[in-house]
């Protein structure tokens, strides 16, 4: 878990483990009465949009990203040949510094 692996003083400092654990399970992007039932990711797409169109910049680079995961969920790829082979895929729009833009997770179907 993320809070135990990486202590940082100002973060502990300010908030606790369980009001942090409290908050991350209540938290919503979305109303989940009008969810997208072809979206896999419809609970987090708002999320998505507002950060790219936030980023947005000229003259990107496209370029696939993979998030390490091990656990079990259906969207996980395997992807041969990388060094992370199991793992979440985004298809990420970055500038010449580096700086994301804009990304999209992988899905195997097209959102409708």
């Amino acid at each position: 878990m993320m809070w135990e692996n990486s202590h940082n003083n100002a973060v502990s400092n300010a908030i606790s483990r369980d009001r942090f654990e409290h908050v991350m399970t209540n938290i919503h992007c979305c109303d989940n009465d009008n969810l997208d039932t072809n979206d896999g990711l419809a609970k987090v797409r708002p999320l998505f949009d507002k950060m790219n169109q936030k980023c947005s910049e000229n003259a990107p680079h496209v370029k696939q990203h993979s998030i390490p995961y091990f656990g079990r969920y259906p969207g996980k790829q395997f992807i041969k040949g990388k060094s992370v082979q199991y793992g979440y895929k985004l298809w990420g729009a970055t500038t010449f510094y580096g700086y994301i833009v804009l990304f999209e997770p992988y899905q195997e179907q097209d959102r409708k």
